[in-house]
């Protein structure tokens, strides 16, 4: 196959419109999908009888080429995911199809002998597979909430979901008719799954604003598990789409399609506030964010990107002073935050962000706060108390979209705090401008011995 789509694509390469993809990437990439399918003949052979629509899309533009070959990508990041004995990377590569499809595949048509590729690697996951999944993530998200309610609908839907993964399978490489339609319809419903999810979105709502730290912790979990289930129930939706092509009714497609649609919708309302969180929020909203410093927040970011969640407003250079500190759960090791406003009372504290050369920012008392604009996220480092050690702390940046509302959101605190003569405990800030530092004094929470409140400036 390699000799034969190089020598094809060369040839209609020189009449094909000139884009920043090539041919030659094309064909590395389904190369690559082959070597990742060794041992799954079925597909292999799709990709082979594939070849000549393949090489047909290369003609038709830069466009075509690049979601060609960006599908092609997503399939080869999912296709070891979707063959792994372990939940979360099969859900990780279920996500990998579903956003896969829905930026290179809009509106869910494409070359029919593609499509037949991307059912087939959806099959990997097998009815077992996927019951197995949904009930790893489940139990891994509600283990520690006790949330008996939820694990009865969570059972439920997963026997939904299972049977519909199931009934598909039974579907692909069969010859598809009227009847089949019906059948395919009645047996997976619009409401499919929806059990699970709608009750999450409830509970993520309740608990997004909640003091307590333990329900802030269950919140974030419920985003993730929100996010996990909605891309099996959408990796459903996909092959069933394809299958009622397949079988004739586009009519049936266009209306599961619609489905779909409808269904990121709700997936943008439950999970916006993670990017256009209120001040209440941060509690939850400090574990997401950045979306890159663990698996389970970089899952949720693509999940996002996919469901096209507005991102977090990029920074902008102002001046904000410190209007309040909420820490009532606060704990030396634990994420914390701060909120800041613009304009308010003069007599507040001001605080101070300052880029340093090394990438990191130092915060320090002052009246003018001096930030240039680059991408969200970005990041604030402390110098440790301690004298003679320069050990970094981080802190997250961020400002909420239509809010005057900032929040930092601690990573690690420094493991020791410089003891005044009253015996007190603070923090040394100091200004990466002058060098100058600026003392916060901490006071022991008077119902945790180790959880402090920032008292004075």
């Amino acid at each position: 196959m390699k000799l034969a789509i190089t020598l094809w694509l060369f040839l209609v390469g020189i009449h094909a419109s000139q884009g920043t993809v090539t041919d030659a990437e094309v064909e590395a990439a389904f190369d690559e999908l082959e070597k990742m399918l060794t041992n799954n003949q079925n597909i292999i052979d799709k990709i082979n009888g594939a070849k000549a629509d393949i090489i047909k899309e290369t003609t038709k533009g830069p466009a075509k080429k690049a979601r060609l070959l960006g599908m092609a990508k997503a399939l080869n990041l999912a296709v070891p995911k979707l063959k792994s004995s372990d939940s979360a990377e099969v859900a990780q590569g279920v996500l990998n199809v579903v956003a896969g499809i829905a930026e290179f595949v809009p509106g869910g048509v494409f070359v029919a002998s593609f499509m037949s590729i991307i059912s087939s690697i959806i099959g990997l996951v097998s009815g077992t597979k996927a019951d197995n999944t949904i009930r790893d993530i489940v139990s891994a998200a509600v283990r520690e909430s006790a949330d008996e309610e939820m694990e009865g609908k969570a059972a439920a839907s997963r026997a939904e979901l299972t049977a519909a993964m199931q009934y598909l399978l039974s579907k692909h490489d069969k010859e598809l008719d009227a009847d089949d339609v019906t059948r395919m319809t009645t047996q997976i419903r619009v409401t499919t799954g929806i059990g699970i999810l709608e009750m999450l979105a409830n509970r993520i709502k309740h608990r997004s604003k909640s003091t307590n730290k333990a329900e802030q912790q269950q919140c974030y979990n419920f985003c993730l598990l929100y996010a996990q289930i909605a891309s099996i129930r959408d990796m459903i939706m996909i092959d069933l789409i394809y299958q009622l092509r397949r079988a004739g009714d586009n009519d049936e497609a266009d209306g599961y399609e619609n489905v779909k649609l409808n269904n990121i919708n709700a997936y943008r309302r439950t999970l916006q506030f993670l990017n256009d969180p209120e001040p209440a929020q941060a509690g939850v909203v400090h574990l997401y964010h950045p979306p890159g410093h663990s698996t389970t927040a970089k899952y949720i970011h693509d999940f996002m990107k996919m469901a096209k969640v507005a991102p977090a407003t990029a920074y902008l250079s102002a001046s904000y002073n410190l209007r309040s500190v909420k820490w009532p759960q606060w704990r030396v090791y634990a994420g914390s935050y701060m909120e800041f406003s613009k304009n308010v009372a003069p007599f507040r504290t001001w605080m101070d962000f300052t880029k340093r050369d090394d990438g990191y920012w130092r915060i320090s008392k002052a009246k003018y706060r001096m930030v240039v604009t680059e991408k969200y996220p970005k990041y604030v480092t402390v110098k440790e108390s301690v004298p003679d050690n320069n050990e970094r702390s981080h802190f997250v940046v961020m400002r909420y979209a239509g809010s005057q509302i900032v929040t930092i959101s601690c990573r690690k605190w420094p493991e020791k705090f410089w003891k005044g003569e009253s015996g007190t405990e603070y923090l040394v800030l100091r200004d990466g401008f002058t060098g100058d530092d600026t003392q916060l004094t901490m006071a022991p929470s008077p119902r945790v011995d180790t959880d402090y409140n920032i008292i004075e400036g």
